[in-house]
């Protein structure tokens, strides 16, 4: 009887654990701003977003999945990008848009649930060329990092989004 309790314990464990992963998927290049810009900011978002108790899925691993799928980078469909989240064994995949409006830099970045396709908490920041970008895009990670912006029962945010000029 120990040995079966033991047994699904452990099983429970490696459910909850397996569960718990997420992937930054690239973000979209949108009016204004080269695909080259958004992978430099979408690249600076993946070196600090490590949200604890998540595991972060390698950036390899989802390259190779939307090539299986062939989906188009930075274009998917919300059914698309479920898919590949399914595919990948990920909980939460996070997506976002960057823009030049008034020329400023404005991020919006979404964390999905895989499994019902709502968003679960969302954020932005804008910013002037030449700046910030570096400090707005990881404060921008660490904020969606939250535990609580990862969890089930969180409600999308809706906070003023943060603006800086040149010297900030």
């Amino acid at each position: 009887m120990k040995k079966i309790i033991l047994l699904f314990a452990a099983l429970t464990t490696i459910a909850t654990v397996s569960a718990q992963r997420v992937a930054v998927l690239d973000f979209n290049a949108g009016t204004g701003v080269s695909q080259a810009d958004v992978d430099g900011i979408s690249s600076i978002f993946n070196t600090y977003f490590s949200p604890d108790g998540y595991t972060l899925v390698e950036r390899t691993s989802i390259d190779r999945v939307i090539d299986e799928q062939n989906v188009q980078r930075g274009k998917m469909t919300q059914s698309q990008m479920v898919r590949v989240g399914e595919i990948l064994n990920v909980s939460k995949v996070v997506i976002g848009d960057v823009n030049i409006v008034m020329g400023q830099y404005n991020i919006d970045v979404r964390v999905v649930n895989v499994e019902s396709g709502t968003i679960s908490a969302r954020e932005g920041v804008t910013w002037s060329p030449g700046s910030a970008e570096r400090t707005m895009t990881s404060r921008l990670a660490c904020r969606l990092a939250n535990p609580t912006a990862l969890t089930p029962a969180a409600r999308p945010t809706s906070c003023a989004s943060e603006t800086y000029e040149a010297g900030d």
